[in-house]
């Protein structure tokens, strides 16, 4: 009959607690920036990018023992955070109190550029990404800055493989049709993060 000792089970459970604990700091140490960066390049208030990015990575703190269980954790990460930038863009868009004008745009990825050097040499193509219509950046953004496959994409935003790759098409083409770009091309084939 093998018996459990409450110390052993105790002591396992600790063990546990740190193993979770540590695997969730290497995701964090992976993710964090990349997190950081998809939200800049996804709204013109990189104020209110940082503050979605600590939220959602809090959450997943929170929940960690959860997505351990999950193939990609990064990918329920990447689609909390953009359901959390939707909602909130969008209450502030109601609100009249989110900036959306090319100006705004400009000021504020500079004010970002100063203190992240990948910001900085990027500030054109992410520029350009902003005045892409709402779901070509979205897909777009997840794909090349959040290394988000075209299904995960699709699951997250509820619509089909199709319709992803339909907005990544056409936001692509716009995007090589910017003149301003001609000279950072490249990076829409792959941006690493």
């Amino acid at each position: 009959m093998n018996e459990s000792y409450p110390e052993e089970e105790a002591g396992h459970r600790e063990h546990e607690a740190r193993m979770s604990t540590a695997s969730f700091w290497k995701f964090f140490e992976k993710y964090d920036i990349r997190l950081r960066r998809y939200m800049i390049a996804r709204t013109a208030d990189s104020v209110l990018a940082e503050q979605i990015a600590i939220e959602t990575m809090m959450y997943a703190h929170d929940k960690w023992d959860d997505l351990l269980t999950m193939e990609r954790p990064d990918s329920w990460l990447f689609t909390v955070a953009t359901n959390k930038l939707n909602r909130r863009e969008a209450a502030y868009r109601k609100a009249n109190f989110l900036r959306e004008d090319l100006k705004s745009f400009e000021d504020d990825l500079k004010a970002v550029a100063a203190k992240d050097e990948w910001i900085e040499t990027r500030m054109e193509i992410i520029l350009a990404l902003r005045l892409l219509p709402r779901r070509q950046l979205e897909v777009i953004t997840l794909h090349f800055f959040a290394d988000q496959k075209l299904s995960d994409i699709a699951l997250g935003m509820n619509v089909s493989v199709g319709t992803v790759k339909q907005h990544l098409s056409r936001g692509l083409s716009r995007l090589q049709a910017d003149k301003r770009l001609q000279t950072v091309i490249d990076l829409t084939r792959r941006i690493p993060a």
